[in-house]
């Protein structure tokens, strides 16, 4: 058996066994490609504050936390997000998938609650990364990505003709008019699977190194804040502040169990493409002492290289152009596995050619 037929079979049986699940991974991929823009279109209404705005302070942050736990009592605040813009919102969270709520910074007046878009695109993001399961999901969807990369790789090696002519490479380079069946399909895949498959090496790769990071470990902890624990949120936030002159937007998540720290994550409003320009700082839940601080781009050489990772898979790394970029390459995904799973059934069951 030849090289190439080793990889032909090796290309469909892969094919085969991962297809369902490379679709599956496809189609929640393009629902998450521009989740940050639906989310903010879904809650533009309670996301800033509407009309006049008077000369005053904001009220005090145990004093917005303190109304957001009479709205929901029977829930735990496990964070909160606020800008530096004087007409932005505060936006808390809460523990146990609820959703998040919108206050007015001066007047504690509740703005509204999270979308319920973005308590959807929470659970296809879960669905996406680990199928909705904590303790083997992770490994399952690592292993998709794993048969993916090696169909790609296949896939590029049986892509180059045999002879090397104008012919031969058209049929691969550009769409065919007239085609109709397995001809169709084939000049398809294969058409397809070229112009798509740098971005889709991105993502698969991406894909596999997110998969087996050591923070995508799921450990067992309480999803809620410890009931005994101090929360002094004035305190972390002018610690947060003082890091940072250029601040945009903050975000505070306050531990899950005793002993852990506050973290804070500081944007910068400086528009750069990349990984978010985005520092974080630990800080002791009890003293409000700081722990540990890492600016924008800081880190080791390990840390700096796994911020390029998310951005990447999903395409922020070049903004929105790069989020469409992404979109279609889950489209052509989604093309290449409904072609290759076609030309799959006919060879098994040796269905006649229809352009015949």
């Amino acid at each position: 058996m030849t090289l190439r037929k080793i990889l032909f079979w090796g290309h469909l049986i892969t094919g085969c066994v991962v297809g369902l699940l490379i679709a599956n991974m496809a189609i929640s991929g393009m629902v998450l490609a521009f989740a940050p823009q639906i989310v903010d279109w879904s809650e533009r209404g309670s996301s800033e504050i509407h009309g006049p705005l008077l000369a005053r302070a904001p009220l005090p942050a145990e004093s917005l936390l303190a109304i957001a736990e009479k709205v929901k009592p029977n829930v735990f605040i496990t964070g909160l997000t606020f800008r530096s813009s004087p007409v932005a919102s505060w936006f808390i969270n809460f523990s146990q998938e609820e959703r998040g709520l919108y206050l007015d910074p001066y007047t504690g007046e509740v703005l509204g609650f999270g979308s319920k878009a973005r308590t959807l695109l929470l659970k296809v993001e879960d669905w996406h990364q680990r199928f909705s399961q904590k303790n083997w999901g992770v490994r399952v969807t690592g292993v998709i990505s794993a048969g993916f990369l090696m169909m790609l790789l296949s896939g590029l090696c049986l892509w180059v003709p045999r002879e090397f002519c104008s012919a031969a490479f058209a049929g691969r380079l550009y769409f065919q008019k007239g085609l109709k069946g397995k001809a169709r399909d084939w000049n398809w895949h294969n058409t397809i699977g070229f112009w798509s498959s740098p971005f889709i090496l991105i993502t698969v790769v991406t894909g596999l190194v997110m998969s087996y990071l050591p923070s995508r470990q799921n450990k067992k902890v309480p999803d809620q804040r410890a009931p005994a624990m101090a929360i002094y949120p004035t305190i972390y936030i002018a610690l947060a502040k003082s890091k940072m002159a250029d601040w945009e937007e903050i975000n505070l998540r306050f531990p899950k169990k005793n002993g852990d720290p506050v973290t804070a994550f500081i944007k910068t409003n400086k528009k750069q493409w990349g990984p978010p320009n985005r520092a974080r700082l630990k800080i002791n839940a009890f003293s409000g002492e700081e722990i540990s601080w890492e600016p924008a781009g800081g880190g080791n050489m390990n840390q700096r290289w796994r911020a390029w990772v998310t951005p990447l898979h999903t395409g922020r790394a070049w903004g929105g152009w790069g989020q469409l970029i992404m979109f279609f390459s889950a489209v052509g995904s989604l093309i290449l596995v409904y072609t290759g799973l076609r030309m799959a059934w006919r060879r098994i069951n040796y269905l006649p050619d229809q352009s015949s």
